[in-house]
């Protein structure tokens, strides 16, 4: 198959408000990837980490699979309530939350790549609310498995720390995905204890997912004062790219 007519996406998923499954508390959820295949059956893609305990679950773990745009992709997400969320490799146990069927030209095609719909529990049917997942979906760029080494060093920082302080500074790396305020890619450094100066451990960031492929991708770089005992107090930020 020629490679002009297929491409990477990844999912990141979320969901709000869903149904408690389990009797006085809230579940405990998994969100798990359907694709149907050829005969029509429904096999397994992928899945994310279970969350104890609750309602809003924002999932870390991301989903990738291939966009194949000459083919209608029928995909599946469905939130499941797992007893154990740290043992659910097993998901006979699992008590089905609700689902949403659709494709992945929907989900990719959706404004911003964001991806909204009601969950439906087609063993229970209609007459209750179960929640609502949110997709959001990125095609990737790049090779994967690049890296960017990034070597940073601060010159003069301002003082937070008080009139005799200094400041434990640490950098930031966001990406925003387009249009929006969502935050697609984030790097946290480590901070340095009382250092204007400092010289932080060589920084390691999966190309792909910090620039999505463009090297003139903006990224905002922000330099923060680390407080064990409060917030951070912001040093200042710049947005850069990789070109720059």
């Amino acid at each position: 198959m020629p490679a002009s007519l297929a491409s990477v996406v990844k999912f990141t998923i979320q969901a709000k408000d869903i149904a408690s499954m389990d009797w006085m508390s809230k579940s405990d959820p998994m969100c798990v990837l359907y694709e149907q295949d050829v005969q029509g059956e429904w096999v397994e893609r992928s899945r994310t980490e279970g969350i104890k305990n609750n309602h809003a679950p924002t999932f870390v773990t991301k989903i990738e699979m291939e966009y194949h745009f000459e083919h209608k992709q029928r995909i599946r997400f469905d939130i499941v309530d797992v007893d154990d969320p740290k043992n659910a490799a097993d998901l006979r146990s699992a008590q089905l939350i609700g689902g949403v069927e659709t494709t992945v030209a929907k989900v990719v095609g959706s404004k911003f790549g964001r991806f909204e719909a009601e969950l439906e529990n087609r063993i229970k049917g209609e007459g209750r609310k179960y929640g609502t997942i949110i997709v959001t979906a990125e095609t990737q760029k790049g090779r994967k498995g690049d890296k960017v080494r990034m070597v940073m060093e601060g010159i003069g920082l301002a003082a937070k720390d008080g009139m005799f302080g200094k400041s434990d500074p640490y950098f930031v790396f966001k990406r925003l995905r387009k249009g929006t305020e969502e935050v697609a890619f984030e790097y946290k450094s480590e901070h340095i204890a009382q250092n204007l100066n400092p010289v932080w451990e060589p920084a390691y960031m999966c190309f792909s997912e910090m620039c999505n492929g463009d090297l003139d991708e903006k990224i905002k770089l922000e330099v923060w004062d680390y407080d064990a005992a409060s917030s951070p107090d912001m040093i200042g930020w710049m947005d850069v790219s990789l070109n720059q």
